[in-house]
């Protein structure tokens, strides 16, 4: 049976919001556990590994205060420089722990993404099942968004990316193998890098907690 991996880069600094934007409140819960919930809902997920400065202690104590056994942190000993690195440290400790073949894959989102619904990942999840793509970006009005997901093979050419190149490179060549699965579901364009971002977030979320 195929496994699914996800991979959260959470290296950041947040200096466009001016303070460290996973641990700011939403709806009564920190943004990054709002995400890891809506990923832990669904059992396709085998494992999820983020990466976090050594630095970052808030962050840290947070995680290890919300552990669960598929959650894994990674603390390289330098910060990341780029996104594309910590995804690289994330794939390679997963290729060392997992172990994974042809058949597995790997789904990549950002840490500041935190107004997916456990069931929007969850149809992400089974829509991948049955897709024979190599990658699947959903996909808004032909906006793309996150997360992305990717068969494991894909994992070896992260590696051999030159350095100022990034993950869009790989998209780009595997184009004709892409599948871009369009959804209404706008959250997954959302990612929060400013405080009017935050001030979004929140409006977002009291009026979908009204609709519920």
């Amino acid at each position: 049976m195929s496994r699914l991996f996800v991979v959260i880069p959470a290296a950041g600094h947040s200096r466009r919001m001016g303070e460290p934007k996973l641990l700011l409140d939403l709806g009564g819960k920190p943004i990054i556990v709002h995400l890891l919930e809506s990923l832990l809902a669904s059992t396709d997920v085998s494992r999820i590994v983020i990466v976090v400065r050594q630095d970052d202690r808030e962050l840290l104590e947070l995680l290890e205060q919300n552990a669960h056994e598929r959650v894994t942190l990674i603390t390289p000993a330098s910060d990341p420089p780029e996104m594309k690195d910590s995804i690289e440290l994330a794939l390679a400790a997963l290729d060392l722990w997992e172990t994974p073949t042809w058949e597995d894959s790997w789904a990549l989102i950002p840490a500041d993404h935190p107004l997916m619904a456990p069931e929007t990942f969850q149809e992400l999840c089974e829509a991948w099942r049955d897709s024979p793509a190599k990658i699947l970006i959903p996909t808004v009005e032909g906006e793309g968004g996150h997360p992305t997901f990717f068969r494991w093979p894909i994992s070896e050419e992260v590696a051999r990316l030159p350095a100022d190149q990034g993950l869009n490179t790989i998209v780009r060549a595997y184009e004709s193998r892409v599948e871009r699965w369009e959804t209404t579901a706008e959250e997954l364009l959302f990612d929060l890098d400013t405080p009017a971002d935050l001030e979004r977030a929140r409006q977002w979320w009291s009026q979908r907690q009204s609709n519920d």
